[in-house]
């Protein structure tokens, strides 16, 4: 059995792997199934802790941003990115479990801000620590903090500028939800955004509703989920990807652009949130057991959510490659909505944002956002 990296060094890693016990247990998972398979796991195995302990040691260290608040709620806020000459406003809204600086991680490499130089002014929502907010439930997500960010968001617009909502990942879920309601909204793009969620593959599915009596233990003696909880759950979707990543890291120029970028979304990854016990036990098990925006059973404020009563246009981004919102899940969506253009490119969920790919992809959205203004 292999060690803990962190125990072999004297200094505090700079960049934290989380939890690493975890990924100390992939990897000897890994040895085993390749070892079975008659081949070498240990030499890969050797490889991914270098590459750990390179992440963790790497130079790299994201820049405070320089983007102004127009808008605080709790500990929610909206960063605004304006562009030159606007013909159109944007309110981005990240998922919850993770930062929203992945929407803006690197000055070459920001959906935010390469949607700003094609002339739309970008409102980016950050959640800031959900845990330590009084926005405990669904209902106060939605209702409390989104649906207020909408319509800041238009009011600092102004009635010049069409103003479109983009939901990412589980913020195209809640998204979805405040839609029916923000009459401030001129349309919607749901990128990655799960919504029926026992379609496709079910992985994620499967080792959440397993997870589930862990979580729920836990949250009967503590207000949160522990964010450890959550990256167990999504570095066991992507076993066999996580050694390799770090096997490749450890081969790298760690001086080259790519090595930064690297540390930048590892450093997002692992940074992700605790939250509100009431918030987490709907997502696991409204979400992801009982399935019920899929099913259409999900009500929030007394109101069922009917994307069918969605009246402005909207996108949906469906990527083939994306292993934790599986395209079948966010296809969904496009079904119930009734103005609904389909976008399905051959990337990841996380590729979207940080990929070689991922300009072709925010182009496409862009344009649909100046068409829709004709």
């Amino acid at each position: 059995m292999i060690k803990n990296p962190a125990e072999q060094a004297s200094d505090k890693p700079a960049h934290r792997l989380r939890p690493l016990p975890v990924h100390v247990a992939l990897a000897n998972n890994a040895i085993i199934k390749m070892e079975a398979q008659g081949q070498d796991g240990k030499a890969l195995v050797a490889e991914m802790l270098r590459g750990i302990k390179a992440y963790q040691d790497h130079d790299y260290r994201r820049p405070p941003n320089p983007m102004p608040v127009v808008w605080r709620a709790g500990t929610a806020c909206l960063y605004h990115c304006p562009a030159r000459r606007p013909v159109a406003a944007a309110l981005i809204v990240p998922s919850m479990i993770n930062r929203s600086h992945i929407l803006d991680l690197l000055p070459d490499k920001s959906f935010t801000r390469w949607l700003a130089m094609q002339g739309i002014d970008v409102y980016l929502l950050d959640w800031g620590n959900p845990a330590d907010d009084d926005t405990l439930s669904m209902d106060d997500i939605v209702m409390r903090r989104l649906l207020p960010a909408i319509n800041a968001a238009a009011a600092q617009a102004g009635r010049k500028l069409p103003l479109y909502g983009i939901g990412y990942c589980m913020g195209g879920t809640l998204l979805a939800a405040a839609a029916t309601r923000a009459g401030a909204l001129s349309g919607a793009a749901f990128l990655a955004s799960p919504w029926d969620f026992h379609a496709g593959d079910r992985i994620l599915q499967n080792h959440i509703v397993a997870g589930t009596p862990s979580a729920l233990q836990m949250m009967a003696s503590r207000p949160a989920l522990p964010v450890d909880w959550i990256q167990s759950v999504f570095a066991a979707v992507n076993e066999e990807r996580t050694v390799h990543k770090f096997a490749n890291f450890a081969a790298m120029n760690q001086y080259s652009r790519e090595a930064e970028l690297f540390v930048a979304v590892e450093d997002w990854l692992n940074d992700g949130l605790d939250l509100p016990a009431p918030l987490a036990r709907a997502c696991i098990t409204e979400w992801y057991g009982e399935n019920k925006p899929g099913n259409g059973t999900w009500v929030i404020d007394g109101t069922s959510v009917d994307p069918a009563a969605v009246d402005f246009p909207a996108l949906v981004v469906a990527p083939s490659r994306d292993r934790l919102v599986p395209a079948d899940s966010a296809l969904a969506l496009a079904r119930r909505l009734p103005r609904a253009a389909v976008l399905n490119p051959d990337i990841g969920h996380i590729g979207m944002m940080t990929g070689r790919g991922a300009e072709a992809v925010w182009g496409r959205v862009a344009a649909w956002i100046k068409t829709g203004m004709a």
